[in-house]
């Protein structure tokens, strides 16, 4: 009986090591999302310079045809921005959720051996 209640301890100890590593991933994961967001800012900062270049370019007498490209490539770099963005907010928010859902089945698991244990040796305090 001493031995059952010794794997269990250890299995418990076990889940609660890969809760610690789940916890570790979770902050990782939030680290790469603050990164991204700071180079969110970043790049948001080279679009407004980006818009800035043409809306002086619209509004000086310059020749159409390159006032035209550069609005198309602003708005390619738009584009190709926004997805990138939307790609990796995708990316961080489905391994958050992972690890949110692996965080929360380690502590389900943790707590039932806890009562498993509480049960076991409550068993053998009556029997004992």
């Amino acid at each position: 009986m001493v031995e059952k209640q010794e794997e269990k301890v250890q299995l418990l100890l076990e889940r609660q090591k890969k809760l610690e590593r789940d916890i570790e991933q979770l902050d990782e994961v939030r680290k790469k999302q603050e990164q991204f967001e700071e180079e969110v800012t970043e790049s948001m900062g080279e679009v407004m310079y980006y818009l800035r270049e043409t809306l002086d370019l619209a509004s000086s007498p310059t020749d159409s045809k390159e006032t035209n490209e550069l609005i198309d490539d602003v708005r390619i770099s738009l584009s190709k921005f926004h997805g990138e963005m939307d790609e990796q907010r995708s990316f961080l928010k489905q391994e958050e959720n992972r690890l949110l859902s692996d965080l929360d089945e380690t502590r389900v698991a943790c707590i039932r051996e806890e009562i498993r244990l509480e049960e076991d040796s409550r068993k053998e305090i009556s029997h004992g």
